[in-house]
């Protein structure tokens, strides 16, 4: 039993910890992305070449189109615009009556081809996370790359032009903060003073709410860390465990779909290869009724989600 299960075994009702119905599906349209973090589980940069197929793309829209229950769907990469599919993977979602949330790094509208994207995104009212971990250059383009502040603080001012974050209520978008390495993230509402004020003083900038996000010591954040800093990260996850938090855990009312069609619990076990606890593990054999009260694949770094205020998606669902 993972340290996470004891936890859970001993301070919760929720052992072993299992899916509470799905009213959100993560579709994850590829791992190619503009930047190259330091901070990434999923390992993106413009090099890699896995992205989700137009079959994978029409057999998540079959099962989404036969389930109404899963009411949300968020379009996540790498750079999830950089999929050949992704404007149509966005009409059709749409004509399904899904809520569709992009995970956007901003910088990609610099990219050719896509200038395109904002004036899509809000012409279809599509709600949009970005990530912003720092109000200055220098913390920015430490973790995401020189160049990028500047490119993020663009694309947000073309946002901002076209509603975002202003009175218009149909067009939101929220900011993460994620700490430059693995810590647990500070408490968002303190920070969302900080950013909403800096941010409006520096460059005449708004948005609607931050959310605070742990970084997860895996993928490329793993591999810069050594074992024993991992153990020692571990430990001090667990002496801040929260029970309070497993109710909530994204987990919970979320499933992954991977490029390749394959089932996830959330993107952290997508980025570990952890398939979902289940026959049912691809989206050709989904299976709502068995994936909906699914064992969750459990290990000793849930314990990220779960310290002291926890790390979940749950918010941005608003």
């Amino acid at each position: 039993m993972n340290i996470f299960d004891k936890k859970l075994l001993v301070a919760t009702k929720h052992y072993p910890l299992r899916a509470d119905n799905i009213d959100t599906l993560q579709m994850n349209l590829g791992y190619k992305c503009n930047l190259r973090c330091t901070h990434c589980h999923v390992d993106s940069s413009p090099e890699r070449k896995e992205e989700m197929s137009l079959n994978t793309i029409l057999a998540t829209v079959r099962v989404l189109k036969s389930n109404n229950t899963i009411n949300t769907v968020i379009l996540t990469g790498g750079a999830p615009e950089l999929n050949p599919h992704f404007r149509k993977v966005v009409e059709t979602l749409l004509k399904l009556g899904k809520y569709v949330i992009v995970c956007s790094n901003l910088a990609i509208y610099s990219e050719p081809g896509l200038r395109y994207v904002p004036g899509f995104l809000a012409k279809h009212n599509i709600k949009i996370i970005t990530s912003l971990p720092g109000i200055s250059m220098e913390e920015v383009d430490k973790q995401r790359g020189n160049g990028t502040y500047k490119k993020i603080i663009s694309g947000l001012k073309k946002l901002n032009k076209l509603g975002y974050g202003n009175s218009d209520k149909r067009l939101k978008i929220d900011i993460i903060y994620n700490p430059l390495d693995a810590a647990i993230a500070p408490d968002a509402k303190k920070l969302q003073r900080t950013y909403k004020k800096k941010l409006k003083e520096m460059h005449d900038l708004s948005f609607n709410q931050l959310i605070t996000f742990s970084n997860m010591p895996i993928g490329r954040l793993g591999r810069q860390m050594t074992k024993s800093k991992i153990r020692d990260f571990i430990k001090y996850l667990d002496k801040n465990f929260n029970p309070d938090t497993v109710c909530s855990l994204m987990c919970r009312k979320q499933i992954n779909v991977a490029p390749d069609g394959k089932l996830y619990d959330c993107g952290f076990t997508q980025s570990m290869g952890r398939a979902v606890k289940s026959r049912h593990s691809t989206i050709d054999n989904f299976s709502y009724s068995n994936l909906s009260r699914r064992k969750i694949a459990t290990g000793s770094l849930c314990l990220l989600c779960t310290a002291t205020a926890g790390t979940t998606c749950r918010c941005c669902l608003k």
